[in-house]
């Protein structure tokens, strides 16, 4: 990265944690703050706020800072996704549902229409 580059990103990191100390809830700020010493869960408070008040510099930079705990966090978004990829309706069944649906809104439509 450039000087110049590099510089400027630290300056959008450096306002957006101003901005993220003043609003926070306490516990991310406990965190954020080292005043707590950081867990996972932690880590995820932190994130899940940043990412709720897009602060998209200090995100990038706060995992960098904790890569093992966004690796963590990185493992557990695959799992749940991969479980839902397993419990997914296959697609037949999820066309038939809405079929039905559709199908019974229609005759509520009609239903109504012939009132």
């Amino acid at each position: 990265m450039e000087e110049s580059t590099k510089t400027q990103w630290n300056q959008a990191v450096q306002e957006e944690a101003k901005e993220f100390r003043s609003r926070c809830s306490r516990e991310a700020y406990l965190y954020f703050t080292e005043k707590k010493e950081m867990t996972q869960a932690g880590f995820e408070i932190c994130l899940e706020e940043m990412a709720e008040w897009d602060f998209p510099e200090l995100y990038r930079a706060f995992s960098d800072r904790y890569p093992e705990q966004f690796e963590r966090l990185n493992q557990k978004a695959e799992k749940i996704q991969e479980q839902s990829r397993r419990n997914a309706l296959p697609e037949n069944i999820r066309e038939q549902m809405w079929n039905r649906i559709l199908n019974r809104l229609r005759k509520e439509e009609n239903n109504d229409q012939n009132e």
